[in-house]
C-alpha cells in the first residue's frame, strides 16, 4: 500500500512539474527511475522475509514456544507418501510428520505408526503454521488421531509449569490455565502405554502431553470454582522427546 502511495505521488509530481515547466520527458524520466529503483528494493525486502521466514518455521517446527499458538482441525487422509512421511489431506495441505510426530488411534485408544494411517481415514491434527510457499502449502503435524465421525479427542499440550497440593497436581499450559491430576486419573506413558506410578518422574517444564477432559454435567460445571482449571478423566505422557 505504501509503494502504491509513493507512485501516485511520483505520478501526480511529473504532472505538476510538466505543467510548470514544460521538462515533461526529463521528468518522466527521473520519476520513472525512481519508482523502479523503489519497487525493486521492495521486491527484495520482500523476497528476503519470505525466506527468512520459511527458514525460520522449518528450523522451529518442533520446538514449540506454545502448543496453543497452533491449530488443530479435522479433515480426511487422501494420499500417503511413506517415503517422505508425508500425507495429503482433503483440504490440500501436505502434512509433514517425522519421529517425533504423535500418532494415536481413538478407536483402539492406543499409539498407532504412520504405516497404520489409510487413505479415506477421518483424522485430527495438531499442526504448525506453513513450513513452505509452495502450493499446496506443507505443514509440520505435531499429533495426528485416527478416528470416527464426531468422536471426541484429546488435546495436544505442553506442561509451562506444575502446581501441586495435597490431592492433586496441575500442569499449567499458560499462566492461568491448568489441566488437574487428582489420584483416579489414569496416567500412562506415550511410547510404552505403562502406567505411571510416580507422575514426579515423568513431567517436568516443556513435556508435552495428551488430556483427555472429564464430562461434566451442568451442575458440576456451576459449582466449579475456577472455570480455568480443568479436570481429566486421562493424561498420556508423551515420553519419546527425551
Amino acid at each position: 500500500m505504501k509503494l502504491i502511495k509513493i507512485m501516485l505521488l511520483s505520478v501526480c509530481a511529473v504532472a505538476l512539474v510538466t505543467a510548470c515547466t514544460g521538462k515533461a520527458a526529463e521528468t518522466t524520466e527521473e520519476t520513472t527511475g525512481e519508482s523502479t529503483e523503489v519497487v525493486a528494493e521492495s521486491s527484495e525486502v520482500q523476497e528476503t522475509t519470505i525466506e527468512e521466514s520459511s527458514e525460520d518455521s522449518a528450523s522451529d517446527m518442533q520446538d514449540l514456544d506454545s502448543v496453543l499458538d497452533y491449530a488443530s482441525y479435522d479433515t480426511k487422509v487422501i494420499s500417503l507418501d511413506k517415503e517422505n512421511g508425508i500425507i495429503k489431506e482433503e483440504y490440500d495441505d501436505e502434512l509433514k510428520t517425522d519421529e517425533k510426530t504423535v500418532f494415536w488411534s481413538m478407536t483402539d485408544g492406543k499409539k498407532i505408526e504412520f504405516d497404520d494411517i489409510k487413505v479415506g481415514d477421518q483424522i485430527e491434527c495438531y499442526i504448525s503454521d506453513p513450513v513452505s510457499n509452495t502450493i499446496p502449502s506443507q505443514v509440520y503435524a505435531y499429533a495426528i488421531f485416527t478416528k470416527i465421525d464426531d468422536q471426541f479427542t484429546p488435546e495436544y499440550l505442553e506442561i509451562k509449569s506444575i502446581k501441586k497440593d495435597d490431592d492433586s497436581t496441575t500442569l499449567m499450559i499458560d499462566d492461568e490455565i491448568g489441566y488437574v491430576i487428582t489420584s483416579d486419573v489414569d496416567v500412562s506413558l506415550y511410547s510404552s502405554g505403562e502406567q505411571v506410578s510416580n507422575l514426579d518422574d515423568v513431567i517436568k517444564e516443556g513435556v508435552r502431553f495428551l488430556a483427555w477432559q472429564k464430562e461434566l454435567t451442568a451442575e458440576e460445571v456451576n459449582n466449579l470454582e475456577n472455570l480455568s482449571m480443568i479436570s481429566v478423566d486421562k493424561v498420556v505422557i508423551i515420553d519419546k522427546y527425551k
